[in-house]
């Protein structure tokens, strides 16, 4: 089965954003086409009980299958020279996917899916009832079992975006609002930014559920998460948001790049901020180019 790592560190604040959908198909595609996309994820944290840091760096293939009018399929594959272990670990790759000129993921190879996880499950040793569940070894971990979720995980890693122009609106998962896109000063206008005000009841929310989580890994008793959000109902929370876009001449989306800051008043006046950067970055896969 795919576990899906996730950093205590960046559970806190890194949540999957809500990112952009396409108002344009984005083109020229063609059937052979490879790229490589990596996720970078830095965190830095500060407050009265000191200072930490936390990092964490993935790669996806991701390989034109077909072209259609009115969207594309995909591939999205571990690189290969991903060690076997790992890669039955992550059994939801490679995953076929439609990405519509709507901007939605269709999954198309579920049975396949489905299939891997019997087989991760019966070697690991593994009962169903255990999915969802959170465990601690090196990291915080969650036993994921629903194929359906590569979905989210491939969204973060998607620049397919539409067209790219000041003015557009942008959304976040965590903002009040919406923002428009405008040209980054000095960039000549291959880097666009969208500025948004942190909604703190959705972070709120989304540090509440690490808390369940780690309550869960901890013990003795795990929190609901009615619990966890009453438990952090007097912290007074506030913060930022940046998107950046960096594309190519051709219009396509090269990098991504979001940026939180983010700073919790305990009421005892304690303060906790966080800064955290996620990059994905996308190229030709050079590993392709070179057979």
């Amino acid at each position: 089965m795919r576990i899906q790592f996730i950093a205590l560190a960046l559970l806190c604040s890194a949540h999957l954003p809500a990112f952009p959908q396409s108002d344009a198909f984005q083109s020229p595609d063609h059937v052979g086409d490879s790229y490589e996309i990596r996720l970078e994820s830095e965190s830095h944290s500060t407050g009265d009980n000191g200072s930490g840091s936390s990092s964490s760096r993935s790669t996806l293939i991701e390989r034109v299958l077909q072209v259609q009018a009115d969207g594309v399929e995909l591939e999205f594959d571990l690189p290969s020279d991903t060690p076997p272990e790992q890669r039955m670990r992550e059994w939801q790759f490679p995953a076929r996917v439609f990405k519509s000129s709507e901007g939605t993921l269709d999954l198309l190879n579920v049975t396949e899916l489905e299939s891997r996880l019997d087989i991760w499950l019966e070697r690991g040793g593994v009962d169903r009832v255990h999915c969802g569940k959170w465990l601690f070894t090196w990291t915080a971990l969650q036993i994921n079992c629903d194929p359906y979720s590569v979905l989210e995980t491939l969204k973060m890693y998607d620049l397919r975006l539409g067209e790219i122009h000041p003015g557009r609106v942008l959304n976040d998962a965590l903002a009040k609002a919406p923002a428009p896109l405008k040209i980054e000063v000095g960039s000549e206008a291959n880097t666009y930014v969208a500025d948004f005000e942190l909604d703190p009841d959705l972070l709120r929310r989304r540090l509440a559920e690490t808390d369940v989580a780690v309550s869960e890994i901890m013990g003795p008793r795990p929190l609901s998460l009615a619990e966890a959000i009453e438990a952090r109902s007097s912290e007074t929370i506030s913060g930022a948001l940046r998107m950046s876009l960096e594309i190519d001449p051709e219009g396509r989306v090269i990098r991504r790049t979001r940026l939180s800051n983010t700073e919790i008043k305990q009421m005892d006046g304690s303060v906790h901020r966080t800064t955290v950067t996620e990059t994905v970055y996308r190229q030709a896969n050079v590993e392709q180019s070179s057979e």
